[in-house]
């Protein structure tokens, strides 16, 4: 069995420059299932960055309401990483192009894992 290779993946990818020769076909199967995709996954909380703060927020205020501080760091770092997109691949489109999170967090000075350790240091 052959394996297959990125290029060959990126080749028949729409949002990529190597597919600019896609037939018109494919690109619009590709868009509409892409777009379905989005929209059968949003009606899923447990898909959505925002439903997985709030779990996050109310464990983090019974660990803590339980003197528990150890688990409360660890419960912010988790949310540190949530928020900073490391839990992702998807890229964040900008009107400059496209960028990670991870990348512009860099860019404005932010580590998430430095982050995360303030968080651990100051619960501590």
């Amino acid at each position: 069995m052959a394996e297959i290779t990125r290029q060959q993946v990126e080749s028949h990818d729409p949002t990529k420059v190597s597919s600019k020769g896609l037939a018109q076909k494919w690109v619009d199967i590709c868009n509409v299932t892409r777009e379905r995709f989005h929209k059968d996954t949003s009606d899923i909380p447990i898909s959505n960055k925002a439903y997985h703060l709030r779990v996050l927020n109310r464990m983090a205020v019974n660990a803590e309401s339980m003197k528990n501080f150890g688990m409360t760091a660890d419960i912010l770092e988790q949310a540190a990483k949530e928020v900073s997109g490391i839990y992702t691949s998807r890229l964040n489109v900008e009107t400059a192009g496209k960028s990670s999170s991870n990348a512009q967090a860099r860019a404005a000075g932010i580590n998430p894992q430095e982050t995360a350790d303030a968080f651990k240091k100051m619960m501590s």
